[in-house]
């Protein structure tokens, strides 16, 4: 996509590549070419460049030693052999070059693939199939990169669109968007990001009641890429300003939502590098972008975390609510019975909160009431130990009496418990015995057997 800007200041100017805000080739790791209207133009935009700290930059032109322009302006200074314009060609093209921006004339328009160039600087004229050439310059997919731009100071807009009508409509359909265009995309993306926070408090914990719902978050996600796209596709035009401090609030927002639910910090990777570093810059000033650190956060110690840093109830309940439900889910696998037992719990308490809340929208359920439900998920050990006293059982042998005790007193259920597990150990005790069918037969036919003889019924042993 490329996004073709018309002249916002009379002549030839370097304000909109260097003027305030960012600037399109730096911090965002891109580059771009500059087309010159000739040698002495092209000397002209280096010293310029040079003078104003500018981006590192290099002529790449057709030349001769000596050779002078108006003036008696001369270029040997910047003169490079064919063999050397190959290869600072060819090294342009890498993110290590320190090069950012390549000023040509007449070379380099036409058959130079170079996917890192974003921003193609037009201040010549140019017509039909090296125009498309030219602009097919700012046109290849890299890294995160969605979209090229290019700055017309030459008026190319109505030959570019002549030269598109020898392609089908189809093929050239969302080729090309005036800025205007993208301005219009831009505030209706911000619209839909910011009606998130409308009417409420923009504190954490107001935040966190905000965006309890999953679905919730996950709309949110998906409207603050939107957005951030939008953003990119304008940066670094200055009518883009108006939006910054609104996309630095909810990109802070959302840090805040992935570390407080999930734990972790959100990725930036999939955003063009100069909204990743608004969005790292940001986060940093604040002072919280270490707030969590993936490993900091346990299952042991959030009870603690949650205490210190989440301050009104009802965010603290939110959180914990979710915490309590990831953590039943992921460990249900290794004892159905126990932890099915707590989900009825959490979800029966859920429900509650849900009803009395249709009647006050004010109630909230005491986090309290979420935190005992949260150990009773992290105490599986200490419940073994309690039932199996100085019994040293393994958590295989806990969930089996998790199952049979459905059907049968506690004393009971232990004993069975040992009796199955000393029936079936030697089989567990072969390399790979969970895969051989025939283990798998053994195992099933000593439960059977010992369950027969404690008068289980066939329906009791079937649902075990």
């Amino acid at each position: 996509m490329n996004t073709i800007r018309p002249p916002t200041l009379a002549g030839r100017t370097l304000i909109p590549i260097f003027g305030q805000g960012p600037s399109h080739v730096e911090p965002n790791g891109y580059k771009a070419l500059v087309v010159a209207t000739s040698r002495e133009a092209a000397v002209m935009y280096k010293r310029e460049f040079d003078r104003l700290n500018a981006p590192a930059s290099k002529i790449i032109m057709t030349s001769e030693l000596g050779e002078t322009g108006k003036g008696r302006l001369s270029w040997d200074e910047y003169f490079l052999n064919q063999q050397q314009r190959e290869m600072e060609s060819e090294k342009f093209k890498s993110a290590e070059d320190p090069t950012k921006i390549l000023i040509v004339v007449d070379m380099l328009l036409v058959g130079y693939d170079v996917p890192i160039c974003q921003v193609l600087y037009l201040d010549r004229g140019l017509r039909e199939h090296n125009l498309l050439q030219a602009i097919a310059r700012v046109n290849r997919p890299y890294d995160a990169k969605a979209h090229g731009l290019i700055v017309d100071y030459s008026g190319i807009t109505k030959d570019l669109q002549k030269a598109l009508e020898i392609f089908d409509n189809q093929d050239t359909t969302g080729a090309l968007y005036p800025l205007e265009d993208m301005l219009h995309l831009l505030h209706d993306r911000h619209i839909d990001t910011m009606a998130y926070f409308k009417g409420i408090n923009r504190d954490d914990d107001t935040i966190i009641e905000k965006f309890e719902p999953e679905d919730l978050r996950q709309k949110f996600e998906y409207d603050f890429k939107m957005f951030s796209r939008a953003l990119d596709a304008v940066l670094p035009d200055k009518a883009a300003d108006p939006y910054i401090n609104d996309f630095k609030f909810a990109s802070r927002a959302r840090q805040l939502i992935y570390n407080r639910y999930d734990g972790v910090k959100p990725s930036t990777r999939q955003y063009a590098k100069k909204i990743q570093q608004l969005i790292d810059d940001h986060i940093h000033s604040l002072g919280i972008s270490d707030l969590i650190e993936p490993m900091e956060i346990t299952d042991e110690n959030f009870l603690a975390f949650a205490q210190k840093h989440v301050h009104s109830d009802k965010a603290r309940a939110a959180l914990i609510k979710k915490r309590a439900r990831s953590v039943i889910e992921e460990l249900a696998p290794n004892n159905p019975a126990f932890y099915e037992s707590l989900r009825v719990k959490l979800e029966r308490l859920i429900q509650e909160e849900k009803v009395r809340r249709q009647k006050n929208a004010d109630y909230f359920t005491n986090p309290a009431l979420y935190e005992e439900i949260y150990r009773e998920a992290l105490s599986e050990e200490s419940e073994r130990k309690k039932i199996f006293g100085k019994y040293e059982a393994e958590q295989f042998e806990f969930a089996l009496y998790g199952e049979l005790v459905k059907n049968r007193g506690r004393e009971e259920s232990i004993d069975l418990t040992k009796t199955i597990c000393q029936k079936i150990k030697p089989e567990t005790e072969l390399v790979g015995w969970k895969e051989k069918i025939g283990v798998e037969k053994n195992i099933q036919a000593a439960l059977y057997e010992i369950l027969s003889k404690a008068d289980f019924e066939d329906d009791d042993y079937q649902n075990n």
